[in-house]
């Protein structure tokens, strides 16, 4: 039987502003109780562009092709890591998580081209539409007038740094009983700007 590889596509977040955001959440530690939430462990803090699910290993190397064409044809873009969100609302939140914005408007037709390359290897189709983000924490047993609560409290416009993307890595990620470990696959660069 084919061996399969749990996969997705990332920018991976610079420790600068890793920094940033694991301060953050220390400073929101204290407003949950434990049992509550999942904290996201600073280095796993990634913009996810497009998840594969189960991949057989033997299409690896067509996939990583797939994806190299699309980022070398690209060029790289800005990224600004600013204010907070909640799958599915505030009101029932289930995952917490820090926008990414990208001034030059480039990212979302960025990830509809990779999307578009890889889709044929993916597990399955992803209905949701493209979210840039990075998930901060994850609500297990948050009861509403908690939820509401600390909804109140995180509303922030507060900017966690902003850097230039430059490349898209291809991780595997293996579930374990102390959660998700996220190895590097490959790398694929964006075109470079120099002449």
């Amino acid at each position: 039987m084919d061996s399969k590889l749990r996969l997705f596509l990332a920018i991976e977040i610079p420790e600068n502003v890793r920094a940033e955001l694991r301060h953050f959440q220390q400073e929101l530690k204290s407003l949950l109780p434990p049992r509550a939430v999942r904290w996201t462990k600073p280095e796993q803090f990634h913009l996810t562009l497009k998840f594969l699910g189960n991949v057989p290993a033997a299409d690896v190397p067509a996939l990583s092709e797939a994806a190299r064409a699309v980022c070398a044809a690209a060029s790289p873009f800005l990224l600004r890591a600013e204010s907070v969100g909640f799958f599915p609302n505030h009101c029932a939140p289930r995952v917490f998580w820090v926008d990414l914005k990208n001034p030059d408007g480039r990212l979302l037709e960025f990830q509809r081209q990779l999307e578009g390359a890889v889709e044929r290897f993916a597990e399955k189709e992803e209905p949701k539409n493209f979210t840039a983000h990075i998930t901060l924490a994850r609500f297990e047993k948050l009861r509403s007038g908690e939820a509401g609560k600390f909804a109140s409290l995180v509303q922030t416009d507060k900017v966690f740094g902003e850097w230039t993307a430059k490349e898209v890595k291809l991780m595997e990620s293996k579930l374990t009983p102390a959660g998700a470990l996220h190895a590097i696959l490959d790398v694929f660069k964006t075109k470079s700007l120099s002449p």
